[in-house]
């Protein structure tokens, strides 16, 4: 890396570059969001002890609906939000204020790092940036420059979800623009239009079937010009045909009952006519209950609807509207799928199923997608639109190098260039002629491109699952569109939810716990063993209370161990410990490097059973081991291992591999362990039988073995409580490792 000036001989050390995806602004931080930022933080520590450079660089994405949502429903006091915000101590002042969302971003952008460094997630502060920052968005006009100049952005007639109020958003799970229906698809709905006096009624039908019943949902309809006809459309659903047929609201219809009536003449039949209180969200709000056969009508049309109903963050119905004139980058493009799917093969990704998922379906039908919207939208002004939120963050972590200069005061963002953006990212262009026209010395220049190059590409991006079909296939086409291969990114870490009874927790749907009173009850390292330990990564957790005692009990036990290990004086047994410890390094060190974070967690707990024997059999302290503990654990529980580092005057430097093989020993503590246990399980028989033994008999299967228990027999007595005795005239033979043993009563 560079300093101002100055070249640093840091790059002679294997660089680690890992981000997880920033966090929309709607909200305090919850449960749900610092599970994702956990993983990637365990990850960066256990990188730089194992002597990587690594850069973990955080943002907002600030861009698009969330935060102008957040603070519309802060302006109408809606309760879940001002219960949220009151939770979270903010002031009448301060929540009032909120209702700007400039103010809310920047509230929350101190926020966030705050909770950040108190969950002890170890992010590279000066590289901080939000999506609408000045230099943020003259990187992304360059990277939309970059897609057009490839050939990889077109424009052409499209149907988008559209808000009245704020335009067109996007509907995928991830929800960014959504309070509701993150999920839904965009399907086609059939009208049969039936005359009824002067007004035509849209009957809503899914498919050409025949009708047995028309529904009508109550409530305020209206009669709307389509065409020089007047048809009859429920007031939820008038947007739609204002938008899709061009139509002009004529009148308000006071009583549809009495236009419409009891039943309705379709062909030659009279079918009749049910009035419903449910809500519409399909078609024109008259429904037609069909069964299966095919039927021919002589007026159709249709219309788009979505399968279930879509709310805007802002609290308004979203509907289907045709936009003649959008933008759209080109995903559909069977060069970079392929190229992708290449690439994929490569990457680190976990899990391996989402890794075969993504290569072999999720690119191949991943099309064209709008990269523009018009309204009321945060984010990057391009050509009179503004880019949509999933495609400003396609290719983000790049600018993160950048955003450390400018927050040092290197450079301002006014004189961020696309020539600047060339020569840093690509290496185009003399830096000589680029600072005379920037004005940006040509150190800085020489730098930051420096820095692109040393910590380029990512090689991990960690996300949650709403990621899986949306932001990751196009962080990875996107690259590949714009950067030589080896800039493409490296790998994929996939994180699942947190959900509560009403399923995935969510700041703008309520259940989402209050971090700053969680963290202050039960510490941070106590919320970090609960998200690493109460299921596996690509697992959903329930969130529940009263599991975190469970942990904190985990926490307290490693406490102690750590502690009994460093202030009692070394004893017996340490060649068999440190064995031990040597094979818990390999496998923690080879668990991790393949981001196995469960796994070798419960590799350490399971170290600190082999300390439990090690106690058992009289051992005591070993400063070795304790060290080499604090090192394993301090990715996992670091305010933990700090504390006890303090006290005890270790240094937390690397973890490296200690101790060495001792397989005498180990065989010796694997022979007595075996023989408690074969006693134990026949213990347990007897005694269901009332019968209490005064003498056990043991056989071994060799010399060696035989050795060993003479040498243990009074710690066998005493953990046996009954006589013990060697005794080879047992006619049953004992094999290796399993001894016979013969109860005598």
């Amino acid at each position: 890396m560079y300093i101002y000036g100055k070249v640093m001989p840091i790059a002679r050390r294997e660089k680690f570059f890992i981000i997880f995806a920033y966090p929309g602004v709607s909200g305090f931080l919850h449960i749900g969001h610092l599970r994702s930022y956990t993983y990637p933080d365990i990850i960066a520590r256990y990188k730089r002890l194992r002597g990587f450079n690594v850069f973990f660089p955080a943002g907002l994405h600030a861009s698009g609906l969330p935060t102008i949502g957040f603070s519309q429903r802060v302006a109408r006091r809606d309760p879940v939000i001002i219960d949220h915000l009151k939770k979270h101590g903010v002031d009448e002042d301060t929540i009032k204020r909120l209702e700007n969302p400039i103010y809310a971003i920047k509230f929350f952008a101190k926020m966030y790092i705050r909770t950040w460094r108190q969950m002890g997630i170890t992010i590279d502060e000066d590289a901080f940036c939000t999506t609408i920052d000045e230099g943020y968005k003259r990187f992304i006009r360059w990277q939309m420059k970059k897609l057009e100049e490839n050939g990889y952005l077109i424009r052409k007639p499209h149907y988008s979800p559209y808000c009245p109020n704020c335009g067109p958003i996007a509907v995928d799970p991830s929800e960014t623009d959504v309070s509701k229906g993150g999920d839904a698809s965009i399907i086609e709905t059939s009208l049969v239009l039936v005359d009824k006096g002067d007004v035509v009624v849209p009957i809503s039908i899914p498919d050409m079937l025949e009708i047995t019943k028309v529904v009508v949902s109550l409530g305020r309809y209206y009669t709307v010009n389509v065409g020089g006809e007047k048809w009859l459309v429920h007031g939820e659903s008038v947007q739609k045909f204002i938008w899709q047929k061009n139509g002009e609201v004529f009148e308000e219809v006071n009583a549809v009952e009495k236009v419409i009536g009891r039943e309705i003449s379709i062909g030659h039949n009279d079918i009749p006519v049910e009035y419903s209180k449910g809500k519409p969200w399909y078609g024109s709000g008259i429904i037609g209950n069909v069964k299966d056969r095919q039927h021919r009508y002589e007026k159709i049309q249709r219309i788009l609807d979505f399968d279930r109903e879509v709310v805007c963050r802002c609290g308004a119905r979203v509907y289907i509207r045709p936009v003649p004139d959008q933008w759209f980058i080109r995903y559909s493009d069977n060069e970079i799928k392929t190229k992708a799917k290449r690439h994929i093969e490569k990457m680190d990704i976990v899990p391996e199923e989402y890794k075969i998922n993504l290569r072999e379906k999720i690119i191949d039908w991943y099309d064209d997608r709008p990269c523009s919207r018009k309204g009321r939208w945060l984010g990057t002004e391009w050509r009179g639109w503004i880019i949509e939120p999933i495609s400003d963050s396609v290719i983000y972590p790049a600018y993160y190098i950048i955003a450390k200069y400018i927050n040092k005061g290197h450079i301002e963002p006014k004189q961020l260039s696309d020539e600047v953006f060339d020569h840093v990212f690509l290496g185009h262009g003399d830096p000589e002629i680029i600072s005379k026209k920037t004005k940006i010395p040509v150190d800085i220049l020489k730098n930051m491109r420096h820095d692109f190059d040393y910590w380029y590409p990512v090689d991990l991006n960690c996300g949650g699952k709403e990621h899986k079909t949306v932001h990751f296939p196009v962080y990875i086409m996107a690259h590949i569109m714009i950067f030589p291969e080896k800039y493409w990114p490296r790998g994929i870490f996939v994180n699942w939810w947190v959900i509560g009874k009403r399923g995935k927790v969510s700041k703008s749907k309520g259940g989402a716990e209050p971090i700053p009173g969680l963290i202050e009850r039960y510490g941070a390292d106590v919320i970090r063993l609960f998200y690493v330990l109460a299921a596996e990564p690509y697992s959903d957790i329930v969130w529940d209370m009263r599991k975190l005692e469970k942990y904190k009990n985990v926490l307290e036990k490693i406490k102690c161990t750590i502690e009994r290990l460093f202030e009692e004086e070394e004893g017996l047994l340490s060649d068999w410990l440190l064995s031990r410890l040597y094979r818990t390094t390999i496998d923690y060190i080879e668990l991790m490097n393949r981001y196995e974070l469960r796994k070798a967690l419960m590799r350490i707990l399971k170290f600190i059973e082999d300390i439990d024997w090690f106690s058992r059999r009289g051992g005591k302290g070993n400063r070795t081991v304790a060290g080499a503990l604090l090192e394993l654990l301090h990715p996992f529980i670091p305010f933990t291992t700090k504390e006890l580092s303090e006290r005890y005057g270790y240094n937390i430097v690397k973890i490296s591999i200690k101790g060495r093989i001792n397989e005498e020993a180990e065989y010796e503590e694997e022979l007595l362990q075996r023989t408690i246990a074969i006693y134990w399980k026949l213990r347990k028989i007897f005694d269901r039988k009332g019968l209490k033994p005064k003498i056990v008999k043991i056989k071994t299967a060799n010399k060696r073995e035989k050795e060993i228990i003479e040498k243990n027999i009074e710690f066998l007595k005493k953990e046996f409580r009954v006589k013990v005795v060697v005794d080879e005239t047992i006619k049953r033979m004992a094999k290796p490792k399993q001894p016979t043993l013969e109860f005598q009563f």
